[in-house]
């Protein structure tokens, strides 16, 4: 948990770079980097941490985590787009698409109780 956290969960704009000079001037934040090898914030990575957080908020009764997951699920409303899509990517300059990724998103949204 603390290293995914650590690694790939960024909170507010910092001086960090993704794999194609982007800085976090140009991210949606909060927001979760994808990996390594695509240090970019993607929508399904902020879907998997919130998976994360809750289930370490279950485990433990911290409501740290509950928070947490609700700042990210919160995020995920505001990068969705008028027509109800929400991006892949949080960074200015890309337009690729990933349907996988949005369902994801939706259904976490749809069943989302984190808050509860």
């Amino acid at each position: 948990m603390r290293f995914c956290k650590d690694q790939f969960v960024v909170w507010d704009k910092t001086e960090i770079y993704d794999n194609w000079g982007n800085s976090t001037e140009n991210w949606h934040t909060p927001c979760v980097l994808e990996q390594y090898f695509c240090y970019v914030p993607i929508d399904a990575s902020a879907v998997q941490m919130i998976e994360t957080f809750l289930a370490a908020f279950q485990a433990t009764g911290d409501v740290m985590y509950k928070e947490k997951a609700g700042f990210l699920a919160n995020s995920l409303v505001n990068v969705q787009e008028e027509s109800g899509r929400i991006p892949t990517f949080w960074a200015k300059g890309f337009t690729e698409f990933w349907h996988n990724c949005m369902i994801n998103s939706l259904y976490l949204l749809d069943t989302f109780d984190g808050l509860k």
